[in-house]
Formats: structure tokens, C-alpha cells, sequence
């Protein structure tokens, strides 16, 4: 494409900025395209396999955190190498490709959690034992670690760095956020040893 923009009569930078152009649109289609394509099979055949209209509803929701998953990382492998001739552009968005992908992945982990407890709800005939509180935990670790390694990738530091700033911060939030923590503490208890059933008194 550079060549040819010569041969046309374009001058060296315009040349490299139709490149770029060119092969920045080809990437976005590709991903987009890739990411469709395996999503759209992937929904057939797990689709298929349910016959729950709630779990489809959750699959479905599932697939598109995926799909987006794909196509962040897929821009974010090819994409800055279309853009290599404008180094802090391709560095930037590099970066903000990184973190996104960081940030889908961790909604599609989100996101399998919930259709794991809901397709064990729909087999097992009910609320699986304290499938709903160990589902909050395990998302709210996801989203906690997601959010360092984002936040690390955008200041271009390690993960080490970011949690070694957090430490006074951490120790600020938990005394704010100490009944709440005692709260969810109580409820794993509760829900664990199975104190408290439907028509009990309190």
C-alpha cells in the first residue's frame, strides 16, 4: 500500500498515513468479524444444549462479554503494529487496548459465574447452598484484580507498584466499609451452617 501511494504520486508521509489508515480499518473488520464468527458458533452450540429460557437469557449475555473479550484482544495484538509509523499513538492505544482487555475478561468471567449458578440452580431444582453469596465474593475478587492490573497497564507499571500505593488506602476503606465487611462476614455464617430457613421466626 506505502508503494503504491508512491507510485500514485504521494508524498512519504502521506503514503505511510493511507497505510495506516488501510490497515487500521482491515484490522478493526478482522476483529470484528473473528469475534462474531466464533461468539455466533459458540452460541449455537451451547444454545443447543439449554432448554432453560433463563439460562439462554444468561448465556446470551455471557456471549457478548466474550465477543467484546476477542475483539479487544485481537485489536490489541494487531492493531498497534498498523499504527507502528506513529509511535506514541500505537503506544497509547496499545495501552488503553491492554486495560480493556483486561476489564472484558473480567466481565466475562463475571459473567460465567452467573450462568455456572444458574444453570446448577436449574439442575438442581432450587438455590444451590450459598451459591449467591460465594458468587458476589468470587466476582468481587475478579473485578478488585481486574481494576489493579488495568490501572497498572495504564501507568505503564508493574501490579506490585499499584498494590504497594493501596496500602493506606486499603487500610482507610476498611474502616469505612467495617459494618458492610461484618455484614457479608455474618451472611456466609448464616448461609454456611444453614440457621435460618423459610418460616423461621427472627
Amino acid at each position: 500500500i506505502y508503494g503504491w501511494s508512491v507510485n500514485a504520486g504521494a508524498s512519504e508521509a502521506m503514503a505511510e498515513a493511507i497505510a495506516s489508515g488501510v490497515l487500521t480499518f482491515a484490522t478493526v473488520l478482522s476483529g470484528a468479524v473473528f469475534s462474531l464468527v466464533v461468539t455466533g458458533v459458540a452460541f449455537r452450540f451451547i444454545a443447543a444444549k439449554s432448554t432453560s429460557p433463563a439460562t439462554k437469557g444468561k448465556l446470551l449475555l455471557f456471549i457478548r462479554t466474550v465477543k467484546w473479550f476477542i475483539l479487544s484482544w485481537f485489536l490489541g495484538a494487531f492493531l498497534p503494529a498498523a499504527l507502528r509509523p506513529y509511535e506514541s499513538l500505537s503506544a497509547a492505544i496499545d495501552r488503553v487496548l491492554e486495560m480493556t482487555t483486561v476489564m472484558m475478561c473480567a466481565a466475562s468471567l463475571s459473567s460465567a459465574i452467573t450462568c455456572l449458578r444458574t444453570v446448577a440452580q436449574n439442575r438442581l431444582g432450587g438455590e444451590v447452598f450459598a451459591s449467591k453469596t460465594f458468587s458476589q465474593m468470587l466476582k468481587v475478587l475478579i473485578w478488585f484484580a481486574a481494576c489493579i492490573v488495568a490501572a497498572s497497564s495504564l501507568m505503564g507499571k508493574s501490579p506490585t507498584f499499584v498494590l504497594s500505593g493501596l496500602g493506606a488506602l486499603t487500610a482507610v476503606l476498611m474502616l469505612i466499609f467495617r459494618d458492610s465487611l461484618l455484614g457479608l462476614v455474618a451472611g456466609v455464617q448464616v448461609s454456611q451452617n444453614d440457621m435460618v430457613g423459610v418460616g423461621d421466626w427472627i
